[in-house]
């Protein structure tokens, strides 16, 4: 279970860091895709768009690191489920063809329930990262006193190799999916 929980870890950080870097990279589309969600005022969607894209990025980092890892995990989950409340709101308003922001790793979709109930599987996740607080790879770990050996070890290299397979699985996937929905698309302007 330790491993799971590390592997948790890692897949949240390289969401997060990806995620954060993808909007950083478009923040002007970021500011105009929280503006589309239409729950903050105006006024306040630049600096929110801009202030949650760092968030992102300093959570992404804490996990990677394995730094303040318990606060960084409950981070995560708050994020996520703010994410969830936002997309929640728009899809009760009937509002189905907005995308969702995601960016990065994570893709870019139209909002849907299916976004929510992955973003809930994701905050769960971040909570047992929070609860487990395994030392495995940690800067925490190595702060408290453990060898650099046991921190980071063979152990450690394999978790890494699996979120890297994870993350290119993951990816792919994503990329499929877009091609699937633009072949569709131009099936049916064909018909």
């Amino acid at each position: 279970m330790d491993d799971l929980a590390v592997w948790f870890r890692l897949v949240l950080a390289c969401m997060f860091l990806s995620t954060a870097w993808s909007k950083h990279k478009t923040m002007a589309e970021h500011i105009g895709i929280v503006r589309d969600y239409q729950i903050l005022p105006a006024r306040l969607t630049e600096p929110f768009a801009k202030a949650e894209t760092y968030v992102e990025l300093l959570l992404g980092v804490l996990l990677l690191l394995g730094l303040f890892q318990p606060l960084a995990a409950v981070g995560c989950a708050g994020m996520l489920a703010l994410y969830s409340i936002a997309i929640a709101i728009n899809l009760r308003r009937g509002r189905l063809e907005m995308s969702c922001g995601c960016g990065g790793v994570a893709g870019q979709h139209s909002i849907s329930w299916k976004l929510v109930a992955r973003n809930a599987v994701l905050a769960a996740a971040a909570v047992w990262v929070c609860i487990a607080n395994v030392p495995l790879g940690t800067t925490d770990a190595l702060l408290g006193g453990a060898a650099w050996g046991e921190v980071f070890g063979l152990r450690w290299a394999a978790m890494l190799g699996i979120t890297v397979a994870t993350m290119m699985a993951w990816t792919i996937g994503n990329e499929l999916a877009s091609l699937r929905q633009e072949f569709r698309t131009l099936l049916e302007g064909k018909s």
